[in-house]
């Protein structure tokens, strides 16, 4: 497992953090921290996390570093937590995730679920820029732990709590216009019949072999907790990202099932559109990429998030500009689709940064009155149930809700 040089890291962005933070932020005080934390670490025979990590923490100098590096730390959080977020100055962001970098492997502690917890935070606050390091990080640490098992608990002859039981069957009445349905397409069948036609269809019977959704992995609340309990996630509290109501808390991911899954929570929770696998790489041993993602113009990994919620959770009407093919993990959950064409009478917002999303609240109750040409609209829809498959193509308009509680994942690519 390779971790990347830290010292290497600090002496290529000194000169233009330095800059910044005395031209415009006032940072004298963060630039003589900068300064002695990269002298530091530039007399140690050290360059790497894992230099770092597995070096005794008993030296003075270590220890020196470390202090350095929780006072930038307290710093940069205060900077960042200033005003609006949004507004939050990048370079702090920048600043916020190199100290923690270097806080996380000078501790003496050596704790994995601290530490873990601490580059959680850094991946979620810091820069853009910084990420790929951070998760090296992350995974450095994953291979140095002890390594959860990854036996369901049937496996290990234990009673296993699940996150739906199985005893809701969805009433097939909900569908009104269904989407056409096929089982395990070619490569070839997928590419000509659907991707190059811009045609949504329901694919059965691949993800079916996925140890999440074959062993049911993902609907055992002890494993998601053995697995990454500790970690920590953004949650949307919230019925919707368009609502009044709807803001982010960060919590650990056993702490939101706790909340939000397992107990009947009025305040909806929900771990929407968010890279737990690629925060998590052990979670990339219970599914496999679908091998129709690999039909993409620039050969890119796709990009796959989880949606973990409650019942009824919604996803408004809205449109990406990418292809994804959607996947049902655990659970049920409803599915209509519009073609690009169909986005005249459907609202499309203006001037804000949801130009991709409705104005229609709920497409299921809409005010006729206020959105007369919504009748006119002509949709397809569907029910995914574990295992299941959906293709949306680039610019269809989708609506998404959560029959039951549920996990899915989302693949994009372009």
């Amino acid at each position: 497992m390779s971790s990347k040089c830290i010292v290497a890291w600090g002496k290529q962005e000194i000169s233009r953090w330095q800059t910044i933070l005395v031209k415009e932020y006032n940072g004298e005080a963060a630039v003589f921290l900068l300064k002695q934390l990269l002298q530091g670490l530039g007399t140690l025979p050290l360059s790497t996390f894992a230099d770092f990590w597995n070096e005794p923490k008993n030296s003075y100098f270590v220890a020196n570093l470390h202090k350095l590096a929780l006072c930038l730390l307290t710093k940069s959080w205060e900077e960042l937590h200033i005003g609006e977020w949004s507004k939050a100055p990048q370079v702090w962001r920048e600043v916020y995730a190199f100290a923690s970098i270097v806080f996380v492997c000078t501790d003496s502690c050596r704790d994995i679920e601290e530490a873990s917890r601490l580059l959680d935070l850094a991946v979620l606050l810091g820069s853009e820029s910084w990420k790929e390091e951070l998760l090296d990080c992350l995974r450095y640490l994953e291979s140095s732990g002890n390594g959860a098992s990854l036996c369901s608990e049937t496996e290990q002859g234990e009673q296993v709590d699940r996150i739906v039981t199985g005893e809701y069957i969805p009433s097939s009445s909900l569908v009104q216009y269904p989407l056409v349905e096929t089982h395990r397409p070619s490569i070839e069948t997928f590419f000509t019949q659907y991707m190059t036609p811009q045609r949504p269809v329901v694919i059965k019977g691949v993800a079916t072999e996925w140890p999440c959704v074959k062993e049911q992995r993902w609907n055992d609340i002890a494993y998601w907790k053995r697995i990454a309990g500790n970690r920590l996630v953004p949650v949307e509290i919230g019925s919707s990202y368009m609502s009044d109501d709807w803001s982010q808390q960060l919590m650990r991911l056993g702490e939101f099932i706790d909340k939000h899954i397992l107990e009947s929570n009025p305040t909806v929770g929900y771990l929407a559109q968010h890279p737990l696998l690629e925060q998590v790489p052990s979670l990339m041993r219970d599914i496999q990429i679908p091998e129709y993602c690999y039909l993409s113009e620039s050969l890119a990994f796709p990009r796959i998030h989880i949606w973990f919620g409650p019942k009824h959770t919604t996803t408004p009407l809205h449109y990406d500009p990418q292809h994804n093919l959607f996947v049902q993990i655990v659970g049920w959950k409803y599915i209509r689709l519009y073609a690009p064409e169909e986005s005249s009478k459907l609202y499309p917002s203006q001037g804000t940064i949801h130009r991709n999303t409705s104005l229609i609240e709920d497409i299921e109750q809409v005010d006729i009155e206020k959105y007369p040409n919504y009748v006119h609209a002509v949709y397809q829809d569907c029910i995914l149930g574990s295992g299941d498959m959906l293709y949306i193509p680039p610019g269809y308009w989708h609506y998404v809700k959560s029959l039951d509680k549920s996990i899915s994942l989302s693949f994009w690519w372009k």
